[in-house]
């Protein structure tokens, strides 16, 4: 009678988009493509909970330079989601 083959169990990678980006981002960076970045996440508990943030390779009007693009970002997202949803 032949042995019985034991398996370990199958790891499923868990679809996340977060991660998804952040991948994407490393490899442009490791491509040379991103040289500089600020980045803010939130936690589990979102808002209720701590931020984090880091900068990386970036002067301080750099920075406000990035800050002022995402702010801008979310004030077209905002603007478009009310007036043509």
């Amino acid at each position: 009678m032949a042995e019985k083959e034991t398996r370990l169990a199958e790891i499923i990678p868990f679809p996340n988009a977060v991660a998804d980006v952040l991948e994407a981002w490393a490899a442009a960076a490791r491509r040379g493509e991103i040289t500089g970045v600020i980045i803010a996440g939130l936690g589990s508990e979102r808002l209720d909970g701590e931020t984090l943030m880091q900068s990386v390779n970036v002067s301080a009007r750099e920075y406000g330079v990035l800050v002022n693009d995402l702010n801008d970002s979310r004030i077209i997202e905002t603007v478009d989601v009310n007036l043509f949803e």
